[in-house]
């Protein structure tokens, strides 16, 4: 697009001006993301609900799909999917787990996400089912250990604890 006198839109130098010098430092000193979308190693990870919606399976199964994001360690941003199959055969075990996060009824999976729950999530690396099938991680399990979004408060750096600070979680208990 040619640049004339009747274009009203700013240029990039402009739009980056209002943000001062700063913004070449932080531009300069910012690694660029990744493209690392492999699986991340099988075990146990904190995680808060950052969403949960009903999907749909590519082969047309419909599922309760829970969305965890990572929030300590290597991995931390990473994203893990869980689904509460919407199925006669799997509908005991969808009911268990969508209780862990507050869904009791059909209606609630129509309503906004129950977002901000702290949870232990269990991850595994099954093995490819074929040669061609790439690696992907399996939520094998999950435990609410607290609920981030009852519990925030700018001045409190204990979210995800008890009183004592101890946000520790035993295993065992899975």
């Amino acid at each position: 697009m040619s640049a004339n006198s009747s274009d009203k839109r700013r240029s990039v130098d402009d739009i980056l001006a209002s943000g001062g010098s700063g913004f070449n430092d932080l531009w300069n000193n910012t690694a660029a993301a990744g493209d690392d979308f492999d699986p991340i190693p099988a075990g146990l990870y904190r995680a808060v609900i950052s969403d949960g919606r009903v999907h749909e399976s590519t082969k047309g199964t419909s599922s309760y799909r829970i969305e965890f994001t990572i929030v300590d360690g290597p991995f931390t941003n990473r994203k893990l999917w869980h689904h509460c199959w919407l199925t006669r055969n799997a509908l005991a075990m969808t009911k268990r787990d969508l209780a862990k996060i507050g869904i009791q009824t059909p209606e609630q999976l129509r309503q906004e996400p129950p977002t901000g729950r702290i949870c232990e999530v269990r991850v595994a690396l099954p093995h490819p089912t074929t040669p061609d099938t790439p690696p992907r991680n399996e939520v094998k399990g999950f435990k609410v250990v607290a609920d981030a979004s009852l519990a925030i408060d700018a001045d409190d750096d204990t979210i995800g604890s008890d009183e004592t600070g101890d946000a520790s979680f035993d295993p065992s208990t899975f």
